[in-house]
């Protein structure tokens, strides 16, 4: 349940809050909120006006998936190189 001004709201919604590295810009912000919309909207079959989407922007430093801390932005390529080789194999399968 959620609350407005104290009361609960009276018609549904859904939220979604989103974990994201720090470092994109503006823009990359608004691109990643608008296709979370649609996606969402889709998913649900829900009208945009019931979505709220919220993203956290955390310091890579502060976020470990899958046994290591996250790199940040633009040294991807080199932390994903720099895996040990079950941990790279894992991650690939997982984006198939």
């Amino acid at each position: 349940n959620h609350f407005i001004g104290g009361k609960p709201l009276q018609h549904d919604h859904l939220f979604l809050l989103g974990h994201i590295r720090s470092g994109r810009t503006p823009e990359q912000k608004q691109d990643l909120l608008a296709q979370l919309l649609q996606a969402l909207a889709d998913a649900a079959a829900a009208p945009r006006n019931a979505l709220w989407i919220y993203l956290n922007e955390l310091p890579p430093t502060h976020m470990v998936e899958f046994g290591h801390t996250l790199p940040q932005p633009g040294t991807e390529t080199a932390w994903f190189n720099g895996l040990p080789p079950e941990d790279r194999g894992l991650m690939e399968r997982i984006g198939r």
